[in-house]
């Protein structure tokens, strides 16, 4: 996805993003975008205000769990 200068943080997007999640009496399915913007660090990361903070956490996640993340 190509996202505008503008946008300081992108987001996550799922690999079944484009697919949709199914839903009853639905032809296509379903894309959800939750939009937040809501950084909290305890200065241990240095992202210089990387857009990619958001897909690095998340990806971080998805890979190894809340590991010091969101824990105090």
């Amino acid at each position: 996805m190509n996202w505008s200068d503008s946008v300081r943080f992108m987001p996550w997007v799922g690999e079944n993003y484009e697919k949709g999640i199914l839903i009853p009496g639905k032809e296509r399915g379903v894309r959800i975008l939750i939009i937040g913007e809501s950084h909290y660090r305890d200065g241990s990361h240095d992202d210089n205000g990387k857009r990619t903070f958001t897909q690095d956490v998340i990806s971080n996640y998805l890979d190894r769990g809340w590991v010091g993340l969101a824990s105090k």
